[in-house]
């Protein structure tokens, strides 16, 4: 059967253009929760027509009966690049995110998706059912039963690939993937790597070889890596991106041609200037193409998710011919790779997350199984639930402790069990008020944890430090890292406060190698889900956290510190609460010292109406405070505490004027303290002191 592209619809005018690109390449750029993908494609060979085809009668006979196109899938993860990723982290992704992701492709390719009806009006007629599945390879090339269906694993660090073709698909695939590939012929390889291509691109599609299309190369050159890659952090079950690189291993160009007004060679897509982004509103006019604008909502375009809702009926002939023509992608619709081979005993197997959690956090368990198990019975000691059936269940733990689970799974040739004793910590409470000046010389300090970030190397670098706030005391602690390691509170309970509040002393200096250097940061964050987002109360930038001039190994003198005030009055009456330090000082030290958490309601500044009995000058102090009484008679006096309402220092008034720190016998630690006058046992007025430098 001889297949012809023609046009559906010669209203829409195209234009070829010569391009220079080899390869279809994605990249995704997330900002605030949207994804834009953008790749590149090759040069255009003519307007050719494909030769005829053995299995291509056969083909469309499945089709005209009903049945779709089913190409089996096999995931290779390359995983634990720089660190033992275990499975479910990192790198090593979960079986069930690769199969959803896969799942959700077959919506795209099927026309099932919901979110067709937002596609305009104008552009419905041309959504088609692509009448192409995917489905997971259930036995290798040797036809044994899989462990994983449709997913094999390699290390990384042990393939023997160099770490930079791991950003290279073109080189990885001529120079590497031969000892990994499965035969291209009976599966499609879909590739998962460990780094974004290029440090940028999420995605990239291999185009077919002889397709006879008109917009795509004879040759490609694609190696015996042919197939799509995709970045592991790309792998989730709500993203077109394998749609849109299945799109282009199955011929499909970006619909603006790759070119200014370009030509996509699928008459039933409007031309269009170039690619969109996020989600225009409808109609976005380019290129002539009034009065209904660019099909932004194309799976080819650049646009979120959340805007793309088709493939039109000339994409769906051109993916078509390719599978009716070309070498290695017309042979998959006839693998029986996605038969099930011989059923063997399951292999119990799971993994849980987060392994700490809040309580009443929910705990994700993922079986992990081998050899396709039918049946789960789970059992949670202390859990809620304490069993399920599910495959994949999520559990909450009410008090803290050490959980344990086990699992039991079944199917026609047996069954297996196991069981982990320790699968998820759950935490208690911190404690609240504190205060922390470092001369316990801990680092991290009591109530407080620092915080790994996931692919930052080396591992966090806060350090006891020999420098003090204000030269009161021994000690801070500092950082020097190019990637900032939070550092985050214990949970808290802010249940029965009002005014719970953060305060802090910091110094920091940008390195005088560095200039102009307008890149540090630091925030202030609190989370009420633990841990899993935080909102920012406090931001200082680059002006307001720099503290002294440029310098090299930066160590602050007394003069070169400041103190800061977080106000968490937003999160009053809550419990489970964590309030963590972000940013980034780079590449000098930051210093950090009294961090102190405490209630202002409990230390409440109050005067007396119609009296101001009570003054303090300078504050902030150095250290000697002057204060003057301008209410006379006896039984008068003063109490001194400080953040977490700890009385420092309680004394008689003798005199009207006097130096606070001659009256106490001793010098104030840096920080925030609240000075009280009574008289006759009432209190008249209350004031806050801050002890700045000395």
């Amino acid at each position: 059967m001889l297949f012809v592209i023609q046009a559906a619809n010669t209203v829409l005018m195209k234009k070829h253009y010569l391009l220079t690109a080899g390869l279809a390449i994605c990249w995704a750029l997330l900002t605030r929760g949207q994804d834009v993908h953008t790749c590149g494609t090759p040069p255009p060979q003519g307007n050719l027509l494909m030769q005829n085809d053995p299995a291509a009668e056969q083909k469309q006979r499945q089709l005209a009966a009903g049945g779709p196109l089913v190409l089996p899938v096999i995931f290779h993860v390359f995983h634990s690049l720089y660190s033992n990723d275990l499975y479910g982290t990192g790198t090593n992704v979960l079986r069930q995110d690769l199969e959803d992701m896969l799942n959700f492709t077959n919506t795209l390719l099927r026309k099932q998706n919901p979110d067709t009806a937002l596609i305009p009006a104008p552009f419905q007629p041309m959504a088609a059912d692509c009448g192409i599945e995917l489905c997971l390879a259930q036995t290798d090339p040797n036809g044994n039963t899989m462990y994983e269906a449709g997913v094999v694993r390699v290390n990384a660090a042990t393939s023997g690939v160099p770490a930079a073709l791991f950003t290279q698909p073109t080189q990885f695939s001529q120079n590497y993937a031969a000892a990994y590939a499965w035969d291209p012929t009976r599966y499609l390889n879909v590739w998962i790597m460990p780094m974004y291509f290029y440090s940028s691109y999420a995605g990239w599609g291999m185009f077919p070889d002889s397709s006879g299309l008109a917009g795509v190369a004879a040759s490609n050159n694609n190696g015996a890596g042919d197939g799509i890659y995709i970045t592991y952090l790309e792998v989730n079950s709500q993203t077109s991106i394998m749609a849109h690189e299945i799109g282009h291993f199955l011929g499909l160009r970006h619909v603006w041609g790759d070119s200014n007004c370009g030509d996509d060679y699928c008459n039933d897509t409007p031309t269009q200037a170039a690619s969109n982004s996020g989600c225009p509103a409808f109609p976005h006019i380019s290129c002539s193409n009034a009065p209904n604008g660019d099909m932004f909502n194309n799976y080819m375009d650049y646009t979120t998710d959340a805007c793309k809702h088709l493939f039109t009926y000339d994409q769906k002939i051109r993916m078509q011919t390719v599978l009716a023509n070309s070498p290695r992608r017309r042979e998959l619709p006839l693998s029986t790779a996605c038969t099930p081979g011989t059923t063997l005993p399951p292999v119990a197997s799971f993994v849980s997350s987060p392994a700490v959690a809040c309580a009443m956090q929910p705990v994700q368990y993922s079986d992990n199984s081998g050899y396709q198990p039918t049946s789960w019975q789970w059992i949670f000691p202390g859990g809620s639930p304490a069993n399920s059936t599910q495959q994949n269940p999520q559990v909450m733990y009410a008090m803290p402790g050490i959980y344990g689970a086990t699992l039991i799974v079944s199917n026609s040739a047996g069954s297996d069990t196991i069981s982990i004793s320790t699968t998820v910590s759950v935490f208690g409470y911190g404690i609240f008020p504190s205060a922390e000046n470092f001369e316990s010389m801990q680092v991290p300090p009591p109530n407080w944890d620092l915080m790994s970030i996931v692919g930052n190397m080396p591992p966090p670098s806060w350090q006891l430090a020999g420098a003090s706030a204000y030269g009161i005391g021994s000690y801070s602690m500092s950082i020097f890292n190019w990637n900032f390691h939070p550092v985050r509170s214990q949970l808290l309970d802010f249940s029965n406060y009002a005014s719970p509040t953060l305060s802090f002393d910091y110094a920091c200096a940008p390195h005088a190698q560095f200039q102009p250097d307008n890149s540090d940061w630091m925030y202030i964050q609190v989370s009420t889900d633990c841990g899993v987002t935080f909102s920012n109360v406090l931001y200082l930038d680059s002006v307001a956290l720099n503290t002294a001039p440029p310098a090299v190994n930066f160590v602050p003198n007394v003069s070169q510190w400041r103190h800061a005030v977080a106000d968490l009055w937003a999160y009053a009456g809550m419990a489970g609460v964590y309030v963590q330090f972000d940013g980034r000082a780079l590449p000098n030290y930051l210093y950090l010292d009294n961090i102190n958490l405490y209630d202002q309601g409990a230390m409440s500044v109050q005067t007396v109406a119609g009296e101001n009995t009570m003054t303090l000058m300078p504050n902030p102090s150095a250290g000697e405070t002057k204060i003057h009484i301008s209410s006379s008679g006896d039984n008068r006096s003063i109490e001194v505490c400080d953040v977490t309402g700890r009385k420092i220092a309680a004394f008689a008034v003798t005199k009207d004027d006097f130096v606070l720190e001659e009256e106490t016998g001793k010098r104030l630690e840096a920080g925030m303290y609240i000075v009280s006058f009574r008289q006759n046992g009432n209190l008249r007025s209350s004031r806050r002191l801050v002890i700045a430098a000395k």
